[in-house]
């Protein structure tokens, strides 16, 4: 009965989009050209998703570092050049792109998306090139990396919320909103030197869920930007000492190291990204 209830929700809410798109024909929610969406479950014009995405080929499946992949490329398992000396308490991490020009502007649009327009098409772009690699390896458990409770209240949103309830949704696997606390405020990483962003989160999480039902499980932690990868490392921790057997890690943008000014904004105005609206 539950299946049949899904069946028919889904497409009789596909049936209203495509009644609202002979209507009001959807644009770009990047670029704001018109958008043909016969083939499509997201708002974004072919043009813009390819300056958002990178091909697998392009980043280390260890910490999703984007250009630094030894000449054994994804099948070295030993990591790229920028992380084959460290050590991650996840198992590998999933990238969409490189967190610079038209991703780093739709990332920070849904840093203040209440309504989740942007953070969910988002979530099905990312599905759209990213659901056979998750596929792989398929969790049994989604859960959001947590946003303190002040930060949420200024926010008013934490937009990894929609992107685990999406992928869950998809992969139709369980979703888990509320088995890690963030215990005590962090001073944002992009603030930090690389070497105090490990130091500045370490203890900044909880679990607080029941370990019963976390033993023995795979998970699948999801965020919006990975930088050094400090974050999904402490919160991987957390979860690995509470029971879970392995953690991957899925984001939007990875940061590279490198790219410490983003010039992107001078070369779009406001105005083209709609980012007055926000």
């Amino acid at each position: 009965m539950l299946k049949f209830y899904d069946f028919a929700r889904k497409y009789f809410y596909g049936f209203l989009s495509d009644a609202a798109d002979l209507i009001c024909p959807p644009n770009c929610l990047a670029c704001q050209k018109p958008l043909d969406r016969s083939r499509k479950n997201y708002l974004f014009c072919d043009c813009c998703c390819q300056n958002m995405i990178v091909s697998l080929w392009e980043y280390c499946p260890r910490c999703g570092a984007i250009g630094f992949l030894t000449p054994g490329g994804r099948s070295d398992k030993g990591g790229c050049f920028e992380c084959r000396r460290q050590t991650f308490q996840f198992s590998d991490v999933t990238v969409l792109g490189k967190y610079s020009e038209l991703l780093r502007l739709m990332i920070l649009r849904m840093k203040h998306d209440r309504d989740g327009i942007v953070s969910g098409n988002m979530a099905r772009l990312f599905l759209s090139v990213r659901k056979q690699e998750l596929r792989r390896n398929l969790p049994d458990l989604i859960t959001p990396i947590p946003m303190h409770f002040i930060r949420r209240f200024f926010r008013g949103v934490n937009n990894p919320i929609f992107f685990a309830k999406e992928i869950g949704t998809e992969l139709n696997i369980p979703v888990s909103l509320d088995i890690l606390r963030r215990t005590r405020y962090t001073e944002p990483q992009f603030n930090l030197k690389p070497n105090r962003r490990f130091s500045n989160v370490r203890g900044a999480f909880a679990f607080v869920g029941r370990k019963e039902l976390l033993a023995g499980k795979h998970v699948l932690l999801v965020d919006d930007i990975m930088t050094t990868g400090a974050t999904c490392n402490e919160a991987a921790r957390v979860l690995r000492e509470a029971g879970a057997a392995s953690v991957r890690v899925a984001v939007y943008g990875r940061t590279m190291k490198e790219e410490k000014n983003h010039n992107f904004e001078k070369l779009f105005s406001e105005k083209d990204y709609n980012l007055t609206n926000l």
